[in-house]
C-alpha cells in the first residue's frame, strides 16, 4: 500500500473540500478521510506495460465514468511489475470516492500524463470495480 502523501496527486486531494486530512505522530503521518461518508481513504499504485498504459491514457481522457468504461470496453488492463505507466489510485473504504492519476516513466522519473480525476457515488463504485477485477 502506498502512502497517500507521497503521491503526485496529494495536493489536489488535500485541497478537495470533501477530504479531511488528519496529521498524527508529530505531523509525520497523515490520514485522509472522505467527509461525506466518514470513511478512510487508502492509496495504492498499479503499474502497467506500454500497451495497457496507452489504452488507459486514452480511456482516462474522458470526463465521466461511463465514458471511461465505454472506452475501456472489454479490455481491462492487467497490472505488471516495473511498468512504463503507473496509476495512482485512492479510494474510500465504502467505494464512494475515487481519485486517479496516470503517470508515465520519462526521463528516469514518473511524470503525470493526466490530471487528477475524482469520482463520487455510483461513478466511483463502477470504476473501483473495474480496476478491482483486473488484479
Amino acid at each position: 500500500m502506498a502512502k497517500l502523501q507521497n503521491m503526485r496527486m496529494w495536493e489536489t486531494l488535500a485541497s478537495n473540500p470533501n477530504i479531511k486530512i488528519e496529521k498524527s505522530f508529530f505531523g509525520l503521518r497523515s490520514t485522509a478521510w472522505y467527509t461525506t461518508t466518514g470513511q478512510r481513504i487508502t492509496a495504492r499504485t498499479l503499474e502497467y506495460a506500454q500497451h495497457d498504459g496507452d489504452h488507459l491514457l486514452s480511456a482516462l481522457s474522458q470526463s465521466s465514468a461511463d465514458d471511461i468504461m465505454k472506452r475501456m470496453g472489454d479490455t481491462v488492463p492487467t497490472p505488471t511489475v516495473n511498468g512504463n505507466y503507473m496509476l495512482e489510485f485512492a479510494s474510500s473504504a465504502d467505494k464512494s470516492f475515487l481519485a486517479l492519476r496516470l503517470l508515465q516513466f520519462q526521463q528516469m522519473i514518473y511524470e503525470p500524463v493526466t490530471p487528477t480525476l475524482t469520482f463520487e457515488g455510483n461513478e466511483a463504485q463502477k470504476l473501483i470495480e473495474l480496476f478491482s477485477n483486473a488484479q
